[in-house]
């Protein structure tokens, strides 16, 4: 997880780690600025998730709707 800017990095290192990639959006331009309850409810949602890549703007409304 990386800055919105910095999502094609990401991609690569996570093809080098065989590790999944998660896209904050633009809403927050790194994990940091977002909110802590948002931040648990990410994490949470990507440790159940066989996604290799979590677009977490799209992904938010589910986790919300639960």
């Amino acid at each position: 997880m990386l800055d919105a800017d910095a999502i094609a990095q990401g991609e690569d290192l996570a093809d080098k780690l065989d590790a999944g990639v998660i896209d904050v959006g633009q809403e927050h331009d790194d994990p940091e600025a977002m909110p802590h309850e948002e931040l648990r409810r990410l994490v949470a949602y990507a440790v159940d998730s066989n996604d290799e890549r979590i677009a977490w703007p799209l992904a938010r409304r589910d986790v919300l709707c639960q």
